[in-house]
């Protein structure tokens, strides 16, 4: 539980991340990328032992 936040290089042009649920709960587990503190892509999943996904042009 709680957040993690990673910086990337500003000269980044896209922009990955992949996360996965530790656990079998119903619990959403959410990744947003943020451009100059605005969301740019965001994706969520509340599946047991889910995996989010995203990938952004930055």
């Amino acid at each position: 539980m709680g957040e993690k936040v990673v910086e990337v290089d500003s000269d980044a042009n896209v922009v990955s991340a992949n996360a996965q649920k530790e656990d079998g709960s119903g619990s959403k587990l959410t990744i947003q990328v943020l451009e100059d503190g605005n969301v740019v892509k965001e994706t969520s999943t509340t599946a047991e032992y889910g995996v989010a996904q995203v990938t952004a042009d930055v």
